[in-house]
């Protein structure tokens, strides 16, 4: 996961900007729609030439998986970045769906017009996995699904607000994990539950153990994030705000990073004025 990638087009110095002054050097892949695919790590920034596309999941250091639109066709695609080439993968209706990828599977899933798929990455099969009518309630739909294809996690609308549920495909039994949320994301393990609430609840951040239901962490922001990360061993937690404090206001996007380890919470990158920024990953 650390190798370095030869072809970088352009690197940008970072001026960080950190609560205690300590520089943050989390690995984060992120799309900034003024320099488009970014890598933040070593506290700079490596812009990518790869462009008009958004991105929804990393998969390595070389590939990312996203959307594409020409105006009448909306496409999956497979971003190669080594090369800088976009290979469509499947049509699609909608373009706002998360994409969460089963390695040992090989295999993506996405949610498309509220029902969910599975892309198998080996036979470029499409299979329909659960019509559970997942709703977009932020940047992505926010959804899950267990290693074994048995359980996902999704947003479900009850009436004027969300709640993330537990749904198990082989009896439909359901469980309620939060309420009144706006989205969401997993650990790789699926130990840990990232989750936003609504503006109602100020859009505080929660770390759910889904091994003790205990919350862990609570991340205060002024703003829905673009996009939630954690990082793979789970001590990391990487969310956006906007200076302003709205995102249709003149500003510029923040990311942050928080230090589940010392609750310290630190703006690691800052976009230009106006740009927006979707996180991806982190490490």
């Amino acid at each position: 996961m650390k190798r370095k990638i030869s072809i970088f087009v352009l690197i940008v110095a970072l001026g960080l900007v950190s609560c205690g002054g300590k520089a943050v050097d989390t690995k984060i892949t992120f799309y900034d729609s003024s320099k488009g695919i970014c890598s933040f790590y070593d506290n700079a920034v490596t812009s990518y030439n790869i462009q008009n596309i958004n991105p929804a999941f990393y998969i390595d250091d070389n590939t990312l998986i996203g959307y594409k639109s020409d105006g009448s066709q909306n496409k999956i695609v497979r971003i190669t970045i080594s090369t800088n080439t976009v290979e469509p993968l499947v049509d699609v209706k909608e373009i706002h769906s998360r994409i969460i990828y089963n390695p040992g599977l090989n295999a993506f899933y996405y949610v498309d017009y509220s029902k969910l798929y599975k892309y198998d990455l080996t036979s470029s099969n499409v299979i329909e996995l659960s019509d559970c009518n997942i709703k977009a309630n932020s940047s992505f739909d926010s959804f899950y699904v267990s290693e074994d294809e048995q359980r996902i996690i999704y947003l479900k609308q009850e009436k004027s607000s969300f709640n993330i549920v537990l749904k198990i495909l082989s009896d439909g039994t359901e469980e309620l994990l939060a309420d009144n949320s706006c989205q969401f994301t997993m650990s790789e393990d699926g130990m840990h539950l990232v989750y936003q609430k609504s503006g109602s609840e100020n859009f505080t951040i929660y770390v759910l153990n889904l091994n003790n239901n205990t919350v862990e962490s609570k991340i205060k922001c002024n703003t829905s994030s673009s996009g939630l990360a954690i990082s793979d061993n789970g001590d990391k937690i990487v969310y956006t705000s906007h200076e302003s404090g709205w995102f249709y206001e003149n500003g510029k996007d923040l990311i942050h990073v928080f230090d589940a380890n010392n609750n310290e919470d630190h703006v690691a990158y800052k976009s230009e004025s106006s740009a927006t920024i979707k996180i991806l990953h982190c490490e």
